[in-house]
């Protein structure tokens, strides 16, 4: 759809043939619009063949009017604008301090305005706002969405500013018209110009008035006009995001799909929206994992040749986030010491499980459904990071699993905990429980050592074998696999007796007020979240929903799958606090049976706390399904056998789709919460958006793993008899 910016007045009569315009038989960039509300918050997902943007608002009640912000968000240099809002002296008014005007999924429209030089287009969108009440824009964020949401997160709450640099960089003056108001930005790169407008719906309004430098709004209608002349990304359509064979989820998960291309481009996945739009090198990874049996080959080649040329060349590690666009050229201001020009990207690699995923995805593409292309894929030469520029990506993929090989073999020689992957130096972050109390300070991460690092091993040997990587001794690398298989687990297995698994429950119902509607009456066994935790505590003892990893990414025969399993079905079936099961879905950790440094450290209000995440539900479920499907096979494993144990694997596979069908609504969000309405009792909670509870950080409306059940759907396995 071909909007010109033209001056509002002029733009408000082409709306008046907007339906003429978007949809006539021959348009040649039809607009995609996706709606979607959760809770207080109002999402707008809108992309055409110019740009793609997410628009969302957040109208809290009366009570927490200062939550109110509007914030616009573009893949493209991950890039947008945060208007944060506060109520203009006290008032009495019940209505929301901000809203949209059109409560409706055509609220958000494009504004597109070619460079008459030939140069970048001026691309943005607008629509209508309305003030409950007078109303002040207390502060506004131009740039990257890092600075958006880093202002979100650490400083909203403070009355402080993150990067006054950029607020000095900003304008605050009266619009064109005389009435309205124009906050500008020229980005750290002279060139780029962010602008969002507001005016006055009713042209005899007073003009808005400045004060200071924060506009002061009346209790009426404002347009608002969000623009930027940033070059935009190439968006993989609904189409051609899927594989042929899965084209009807055209039509039965049209929703789904629609977000899936949202965060698809012909260079890179995008890990979610808002918050995270731009690289991230394990989301793009897991999602591919899990969205691979739907995928057309470009998306797929778009996600795992992100994650190739973004590898360090100078030691293989594989980059955990990019920084580009404004934030990149923010960090090389205060810098300098960083290589290459003033806005050429850079990348963050703190993150240590990064790398194990990356042979695990190459075995699954170019010795799968990209077999054929994999010669042509691996030698393609990497353009994005400066450094690497003509660098093929099958000598990046070497540097990496050369990396993974050193990095492996002191523990595969003496398998001792010291020997064990841990955090870098001075981390508190490093697996996908990024938040600073995700592992509750341990410094060696369970999924990483017992499921990655051996999957990773196991991948390596078959790429080396296929001829696509170089390796010295592939028996060597397979040994190593399998002793990092066979006895990493040990090194974080907790049991507890029924007696004192009741007795930490009982400590733990009293401390937090819960009602426990059943007794423990079994042993309880799980793995820790993490070795070396906080206070010096030699394991950080939650029960946790990682064992999904060493499901899903493993193909153990040995006999300890057996107890393995048993203990997976015992914790996923069991209600929480005694397991992970909850009404509201599979908990992602459970510390109920560690004391209160953890208790207060793993709450419904913290990111990895007492919460659910979409596609850990995801990978847990689809690696119960592939154990118990290895199961009709000759070689099928030798707990099979066990009618006991294989029936109540089945079971805990049921009733975990049972919960996560009865979510459904919530299946496709980064994150969510729960409550327990009075008179409900905790075995009837119900699920909450994250914000439910914190006004941030806001759960991402959708998360690309999150779209993981496109391609996860639940099997019909029949129990013995």
């Amino acid at each position: 759809m071909r909007v010109i910016y033209l001056g509002l007045r002029q733009w408000l009569w082409l709306l008046l043939f907007h339906v003429n315009i978007c949809f006539g038989a021959d348009d040649p960039c039809p607009p995609n619009r996706l709606w979607l509300v959760s809770g207080d918050i109002e999402n707008h997902l809108y992309s055409d063949c110019h740009t793609s943007a997410h628009v969302l608002i957040r109208s809290p009640s009366p009570a927490k009017a200062q939550n109110s912000r509007l914030i616009i968000a573009w893949p493209a240099g991950a890039s947008g604008v945060g208007a944060f809002f506060v109520p203009t002296g006290s008032s009495n008014s019940q209505k929301p301090l901000i809203r949209l005007h059109n409560q409706n999924g055509d609220a958000i429209h494009p504004i597109y305005v070619p460079d008459g030089a030939g140069g970048t287009p001026r691309i943005g969108v607008t629509g209508i706002i309305e003030f409950g009440r007078p109303t002040t824009l207390n502060v506004t964020v131009l740039g990257s969405l890092r600075a958006v949401r880093d202002y979100l997160e650490l400083e909203q709450d403070r009355g402080g500013r993150v990067y006054p640099e950029m607020e000095k960089d900003q304008t605050v003056t009266q619009a064109d018209d005389g009435l309205g108001v124009k906050i500008e930005r020229k980005w750290f790169d002279g060139k780029t110009i962010e602008t969002l407008v507001f005016t006055p719906v009713d042209q005899t309004s007073k003009r808005i008035e400045i004060d200071g430098r924060r506009p002061v709004f009346e209790e009426k209608q404002y347009h608002f006009e969000a623009s930027i002349n940033y070059p935009q990304l190439k968006q993989i359509s609904a189409n051609d995001v899927l594989n042929e064979a899965s084209k009807g989820l055209l039509n039965t998960r049209a929703a789904e799909v629609q977000a899936l291309s949202f965060l698809s481009y012909s260079d890179k996945l995008l890990a979610g929206t808002w918050r995270f739009l731009t690289y991230f090198g394990r989301d793009t990874m897991i999602s591919l994992l899990l969205l691979q049996p739907i995928l057309s080959t470009d998306a797929i080649e778009a996600g795992i040749g992100s994650v190739i040329e973004r590898i360090n060349k100078a030691d293989g590690t594989v980059c955990h986030e990019e920084i580009i666009g404004d934030f990149a050229s923010l960090e090389r201001r205060n810098h300098p010491e960083h290589p290459g020009e003033f806005t050429d990207p850079l990348c963050d690699y703190k993150m240590i499980d990064t790398d194990f995923f990356l042979p695990v995805l190459l075995q699954n593409y170019i010795l799968g459904p990209g077999k054929e292309s994999a010669s042509q894929f691996l030698n393609k030469k990497a353009s994005f990071l400066r450094e690497n520029k003509e660098t093929t990506y099958r000598d990046l993929t070497q540097k990496a699993i050369d990396k993974i090989l050193s990095a492996t073999s002191k523990y595969a020689k003496d398998p001792k905990p010291e020997n064990l992957i841990h955090l870098l130096p001075n981390s508190n972050t490093g697996n996908w429980r990024d938040s600073p109390k995700g592992l509750g300070g341990g410094i060696i991460p369970y999924d990483v050592n017992t499921a990655l690092v051996p999957a990773a091993l196991f991948a390596i040997v078959a790429l080396c074998e296929a001829g696509h990587v170089k390796c010295d001794s592939i028996s060597t690398i397979k040994a190593a696999g399998h002793t990092w298989e066979d006895t990493s687990l040990p090194h974080f297995r907790v049991f507890w007796s029924d007696q004192q698994a009741q007795s930490r429950i009982d400590f733990f119902r009293t401390n937090r007020g819960i009602v426990l509607p059943k007794p423990v009456n079994r042993n309880v066994t799980y793995y820790a979240l993490a070795r070396e935790g906080s206070n010096n505590l030699p394991l950080v003892d939650v029960m946790n929903s990682d064992d999904g990893f060493r499901l899903y990414l493993l193909d153990s025969s040995k006999e300890d799958l057996g107890p393995f399993l048993s203990q997976v079905a015992d914790n996923v079936n069991s209600p929480w606090p005694v397991g992970l099961k909850t009404e509201a879905g599979l908990m992602v950790a459970n510390p109920a049976y560690t004391g209160v440094l953890y208790f207060d450290m793993f709450q419904r209000s913290d990111y990895h706390g007492t919460v659910f995440w979409g596609w850990q539900s995801a990978m847990m479920v689809a690696g119960l399904g592939k154990q118990i499907g290895r199961c009709k096979g000759s070689d099928a494993p030798s707990w099979c056998a066990d009618k006991g144990l294989y029936n109540k694997v089945v079971d805990a596979y049921d009733e975990l789709w049972r919960v996560i069908e009865k979510n459904a609504d919530f299946k496709t969000h980064e994150v969510w919460s729960w409550d327990d309405p009075p008179g409900k009792g905790i075995e009837n909670m119900e699920a909450v958006p994250l914000n439910h509870w914190v006004s941030s950080p806001e759960s991402n409306i959708r998360q690309l793993w999150s779209l993981a059940f496109l391609a996860v759907s639940q099997e019909k396995f029949e129990k013995k008899q």
